[in-house]
């Protein structure tokens, strides 16, 4: 599934309408034309654009205020009732600071799931940035019912824009019952939207699935997702998935978000990554929310999902470059978007510059390139965010509002 891509120790990337037109290795070769713009990035090393494949935005104004505890506890009695007592301008700056804080470090694009998705996704124009927007969905009735009106308005709304589209979030497995889920599946492939749930995150949940429905939640995706009018799924977490059901997700449109840091802080482990990379199931990295990880930095996933590999054996640990494959054109392939998450002509110019000598390495060769950004790059080493081409971060303290 992964694969490194070619390194230029000393390239120009040349740009024309927000996508990569050339590489040029001897930029001696051929100077600039005119009227060309032209950023000098020397000693800086660019990378595609990061992507978030998992995000809570609206609740970074939870960050740090609740307590650990096992996940359907923390729910219950920390999350849940923090939530209902949020107010719309709670969920307005809790938006601004996550976005920014993506932005700062690298990230892109962002799929997101939660309420308010319109707040979030006008905050994401307004900083250039990508972002899905899955509107949260339960099985409950009347919820069940204005949770999918509500993403169909919301799909309306945002029909016209480049960078934001709309998907579908039902929660968990736990929380939509078969019925529901075959109803949002359906209704997502007819209208050719994503759908993003949490799913392998709660060790209780296959179990009480075949006890309900005689199937686990990752065989009924594998039922219903069969034919060309399946949509494009993305699970969260997918911590426990065992051998049989990787293999036959790995057929269908389906990718992972591994969010490592919350897995191992609210679950205490973390998902099989090596096999689903190995079964060719394409995985990313999600920060998850800032109630369960802190801080929404790109290389704190980075690092956290390197950390964590290392210390799952030889058969879970990852290379330095497949964590950076996984935060680039793995999210990418999990989204479908083939145009992000590389730097090659006829891709999008997304892009993150970090300067390499402030982290101590001056032109190093790839290995030790990938090293240094997995195990010692810092949000303020970035130097510049670009997406379609258009420099959206250039290291300024203050952000848009």
């Amino acid at each position: 599934m992964w694969r490194s891509r070619p390194w230029f120790d000393c390239c120009d990337l040349i740009i024309q309408e927000g996508r990569i037109w050339r590489i040029v290795q001897h930029p001696d070769a051929e100077g600039p034309a005119p009227g060309d713009r032209v950023v000098d990035a020397s000693g800086w090393v660019l990378l595609p654009g990061f992507i978030n494949l998992h995000a809570h935005t609206p609740m970074t104004v939870l960050r740090d205020v609740t307590e650990d505890k096992p996940l359907a506890r923390w729910l219950r009695e920390e999350v849940w009732p923090r939530e209902l007592r949020m107010r719309s301008w709670e969920l307005l700056e809790g938006s601004k600071a996550a976005l920014d804080e993506m932005l700062r470090s690298g990230f892109t694009t962002v799929l997101d799931m939660y309420r308010s998705m319109d707040v979030v996704g006008r905050l994401a124009e307004g900083r250039g940035m990508r972002a899905y927007l899955a509107c949260g969905l339960v099985g409950w009735w009347p919820l069940s019912e204005l949770g999918l009106r509500g993403a169909l308005r919301l799909r309306r709304k945002f029909e016209g824009s480049r960078r934001v589209q709309v998907a579908l979030g039902p929660h968990s497995p736990r929380y939509c019952p078969p019925a529901y889920l075959r109803r949002v599946l359906n209704l997502a492939g007819r209208a050719g939207m994503i759908v993003h749930m949490h799913c392998g995150e709660d060790p209780q949940e296959a179990g009480l699935w075949r006890k309900r429905h005689g199937y686990t939640p990752a065989e009924f995706l594998c039922n219903q997702l069969r034919g060309r009018s399946a949509p494009r799924v993305i699970l969260a977490h997918a911590v426990h998935l065992g051998d049989p059901e990787i293999g036959r997700l790995a057929e269908l449109p389906v990718g992972v978000a591994h969010c490592p840091t919350a897995n191992v802080r609210l679950l205490g482990r973390t998902a099989v990554v090596r096999r689903l990379l190995e079964a060719g199931v394409p995985v990313g990295l999600g920060t998850d929310g800032a109630p369960s990880v802190g801080r929404l930095d790109a290389f704190s996933t980075i690092r956290d999902c390197a950390l964590l590999a290392a210390s799952g054996g030889d058969d879970a640990q990852l290379s330095p470059m497949q964590v950076l494959w996984m935060a680039t054109r793995g999210g990418a392939l999990a989204l479908g978007r083939k145009e992000l998450g590389q730097l090659s002509p006829g891709s999008a110019a997304d892009l993150v510059a970090l300067d390499m000598e402030l982290m101590g390495t001056r032109r190093p060769g790839i290995k030790a390139a990938c090293r240094a950004l997995v195990w010692s790059a810092r949000p303020d080493q970035v130097r510049m965010v670009m997406v379609d081409g258009i420099a959206v971060w250039t290291g300024r303290t203050e952000g848009p509002s």
